[in-house]
């Protein structure tokens, strides 16, 4: 049994050889609506008779755009609002903190929801939310560090 995780390498070949492992279009039908797996539609159709398979290699390129801008951003925004809040202190420190708070109480995945359905649901709303969602991890360990370079 391979442990969880090891293996997300393959992620990264799928999606550049997805046009090889897939050809086609996946959004167009390949056979009859909701066919179980056979050789011909390894995961078998959708209720819209478009492959699941290809539909799944073809949205893994997605994915990993996605993952990458979101933790890029989470990355950047976390940084920068931690290292204000451990450098500056006092009033500006509590604020930051007590946002920091609000946004950890609110289930991130209730929220990229709510915000797709508000503006326009699209993999950049996604990514820009999930960014600005999980910011506070980063900001927490920056925050610590500024503030020991402090004292």
């Amino acid at each position: 049994q391979v442990p969880l995780g090891q293996h997300e390498e393959y992620s990264g070949v799928v999606a550049l050889a997805a046009a090889v492992i897939a050809p086609g279009n996946q959004s167009r039908e390949a056979g009859a609506a909701l066919m179980a797996p056979s050789w011909r539609h390894w995961f078998g159709t959708d209720n819209l008779g478009r492959d699941a398979f290809a539909s799944v290699v073809h949205g893994t390129g997605a994915t990993i755009v996605v993952g990458i801008l979101a933790a890029a951003i989470s990355g950047v925004l976390g940084t920068a609002v931690g290292g204000i809040s451990g450098f500056v202190g006092g009033l500006v420190d509590d604020a930051l903190m007590r946002l920091a708070e609000v946004v950890v109480i609110i289930p991130q995945f209730l929220l990229v929801i709510v915000i797709a359905v508000v503006f326009n649901p699209s993999l950049a709303v996604v990514t820009v939310v999930l960014g600005l969602t999980f910011y506070v991890g980063g900001m927490l360990y920056q925050r610590l560090a500024a503030a020991r370079d402090a004292a």
